[in-house]
């Protein structure tokens, strides 16, 4: 492969070449390299939620009932501090021995990450406080630590590495920028030099009207706050994520205030 990979897309592309490889050496016509070929295709990409009678469903189906299930390797995951951090030593400020040793983050690599795991994003408080923020999320994994780390380095140390909860339970880890300082000093100008190939392109370029909005003061009138609502609401799925709706909020916390 010309291009280098990092974190979880690099562990994914490992085993993909292996499958491609086994394949094109015919082995998956034996059941046993067959079965094994099952179980590496269940290692990659972690992040999913493949279980382990899952994979022993399939091989039934396959059928190989003859051949014992090879387990799951479970996803390395780091020890866990308290909800919604990280192991410190983890999280400190200098990042792994081998982060530093291979810190160099291929910018095509990056945009291609944000592609596919970022996120721009417009929030609003009951006192009309707007709140933006970029993150990137992946498994919670050594290697996605790792590439976390490169990522927080890149952008000039600006952000943090955080551990989230799903809905389902399953932990995962963020990389996010929540400070304007820091969006408009390390995350905008990046983004202005390259371009995003999906939909969140268009999510970006109303992101960074927002951001200019907010620079330019226009949030502290009505007529400018009212433009970022729309703006905001627009984006991401145009807002079906929000507890409420642009017609909820704007009624319960704009509507009665003189100033908007």
């Amino acid at each position: 492969m010309k291009y280098r990979l990092y974190g979880e897309k690099e562990h994914s592309f490992l085993l993909f070449s292996q499958v491609v490889k086994a394949i094109s050496e015919k082995k998956d016509y034996d059941k046993q390299e067959l079965a094994q070929l099952v179980k590496l295709c269940f290692a990659m990409n972690r992040s999913t939620q493949r279980t382990q009678s899952q994979l022993d469903s399939l091989l039934q189906e396959l059928p190989m009932t003859a051949f014992a299930a090879p387990e799951v390797a479970p996803a390395s995951q780091p020890p866990a501090g308290r909800r919604g951090s990280l192991n410190k030593s983890l999280l400190s400020d200098t990042p792994p021995a081998s982060t530093q040793r291979r810190s160099n983050l291929q910018d095509l690599f990056l945009v291609g990450l944000i592609d596919g795991d970022g996120c721009f994003s417009v929030s609003f408080l009951a006192n009309k406080r707007i709140l933006l923020g970029f993150h990137i999320t992946g498994a919670l994994t050594k290697s996605q630590l790792r590439l976390f780390f490169r990522v927080k380095r890149r952008f000039d140390q600006c952000g943090s590495i955080t551990r989230k909860r799903g809905t389902s339970s399953k932990s995962y880890c963020r990389y996010q920028v929540d400070s304007f300082r820091d969006i408009k000093k390390c995350i905008v100008p990046f983004m202005d030099q390259h371009t995003l190939y999906t939909e969140k392109a268009i999510h970006y370029a109303k992101f960074k009207k927002v951001v200019d909005l907010i620079e330019r003061k226009a949030h502290l009138n009505r007529s400018g706050f009212l433009e970022i609502v729309e703006i905001a609401y627009d984006m991401n799925q145009a807002g079906k994520r929000r507890k409420l709706t642009k017609e909820e909020y704007l009624q319960k916390y704009c509507s009665f205030d003189p100033k908007l």
